[in-house]
């Protein structure tokens, strides 16, 4: 059920999600989610964020999301300043992400 605002979003609904997360109209998203593992201590990318970001090309904004049992990542706070990547962490509805995305 909460998912099905993937199957029902009309276009309105995924120009809000992308305006309350300050994308403009014709900018692409990449949504980059990684999930817990327990055997990590906190949360450390597997890849290169800012050589990834690099790598999406200037048209592209790359929406990084942490797990909740890890706060504030320092690696994503460093690339937020760049303004091409957008720590969304703190967003509570990963559905809005989806269609941000």
């Amino acid at each position: 059920p909460r998912n099905d605002v993937l199957v029902n979003a009309g276009s309105q609904e995924v120009r809000a999600a992308r305006a309350a997360l300050g994308l403009a109209d014709g900018t692409k998203a990449f949504l980059y989610m990684p999930t817990h593992r327990e055997y990590q201590p906190g949360f450390t990318p597997p890849l290169n964020l800012s050589a990834f970001a690099r790598e999406l090309g200037p048209d592209v904004t790359l929406l990084v999301r942490g797990h909740y049992f890890y706060g504030n990542s320092p690696h994503v706070d460093e690339l937020r300043r760049t303004g091409r990547v957008v720590d969304v962490s703190g967003h509570a509805r990963v559905e809005e992400l989806y269609l941000a995305a």
